[in-house]
């Protein structure tokens, strides 16, 4: 028996989440999915014809007009419960995949790929079922952002900035009010300069500038224009 679920949306994330519902069987002690056709026919919400083809903890769904797949469910624990689903948009399209990693009955990641299988995003949620850390990726496929929001308000209080794939920045908000107040260069290879915008009016006020060993080799207090005062 197959039983689908429409969850939530979050942080604009689909969070699609089908669940297969395995009956145990005394007799032979197999799944019931064992017993079921081979594949059948079902109906979208449009309309639409699809071929779902079962098998042992694994569920495929085709297009009937263009054979083309279109989800891939699959249940890796064997624990009844579908924990990864593969969405595929027309033949050879992007496609987005969506586990529970801690097999608790949650999907806890997604991750969006190109036609070409570059990743483009990938949303993590370490409790819950709501994104607290969003991935995007540049056109070479390597890690180019990363905004983590701890306390899922929507605000991010880490951006971190890729160059190249090696981290290059990152921009704080300590104080979790929405506004960037703390910047700090990496692009040497190691925190070489850190920023500071106390009053949060959008211009560093401070500046602290490390050696590679961590040690700081000077401090300023900037101008308004966010300058260091001339000597």
């Amino acid at each position: 028996m197959i039983k689908a679920v429409q969850p939530k949306r979050a942080d604009g994330v689909l969070a699609t989440l089908v669940g297969v519902v395995v009956m145990a069987s005394a007799a032979c002690g197999r799944s019931a999915m064992m017993d079921l056709p081979l594949w059948r026919v079902e109906l979208d919400a449009a309309g639409r014809e699809f071929r779902v083809v079962q098998l042992p903890f694994e569920q495929a769904s085709y297009d009937m007009r263009t054979n083309a797949l279109v989800r891939d469910v699959q249940d890796r624990n064997q624990d009844g419960v579908a924990d990864r689903i593969i969405t595929y948009e027309g033949r050879g399209g992007a496609r987005l995949e969506e586990s529970d990693t801690d097999f608790d009955g949650n999907i806890d990641l997604w991750e969006t790929f190109a036609a070409d299988g570059r990743r483009l995003r990938s949303a993590s949620a370490r409790f819950g079922n709501r994104p607290d850390r969003i991935a995007t990726y540049d056109a070479a496929g390597l890690l180019a952002r990363v905004e983590v929001d701890s306390n899922l308000d929507g605000r991010p209080e880490l951006i971190q900035i890729f160059e190249g794939g090696r981290l290059a920045e990152n921009q704080v908000d300590s104080d979790g009010n929405g506004l960037i107040d703390r910047r700090q260069d990496f692009r040497k290879g190691y925190l070489s300069v850190e920023e500071f915008d106390t009053d949060e009016d959008g211009t560093p006020d401070l500046r602290m500038t490390y050696a590679k060993d961590g040690s700081l080799l000077k401090a300023v207090v900037l101008n308004p224009n966010g300058r260091a005062p001339r000597k």
